[in-house]
């Protein structure tokens, strides 16, 4: 497994070259999968619409949530979109991404 920072970084470094080059406008999906792809041109193992499980008083859900981008099986990223592409920085026990184990979420 990678360094989770240095997984980190690389995302939102990422994030800015897209953002800065291709400017507001694209659909969510379009930033999605040149994250997807700028990541995995750097190593990155990356799953798109990742399903996360959630179980809430022993009831599991099906489709509860769906990660944007899961980067390595521990970095979480949920695109968000206002006047372009920005982060949308959430902490663990922030819903939903405090119903799941993963440590960074972005």
């Amino acid at each position: 497994m990678k360094d989770i920072e240095g997984l980190a970084k690389s995302a939102i470094d990422c994030a800015f070259v897209i953002h800065r080059e291709l400017e507001p406008g694209l659909l969510k999906t379009a930033y999605e999968a040149l994250m997807a792809q700028a990541l995995v041109d750097l190593g990155s193992r990356v799953e798109r619409q990742k399903p996360i499980p959630l179980v809430y008083k022993g009831v599991r859900p099906d489709e509860a949530f769906r990660a944007d981008l899961l980067v390595e099986s521990v970095l979480l990223i949920e695109l968000s979109l206002s006047s372009g592409l920005r982060r949308c920085i959430r902490s663990k026990s922030s819903h939903p991404l405090g119903c799941w184990s993963c440590p960074l979420g972005y």
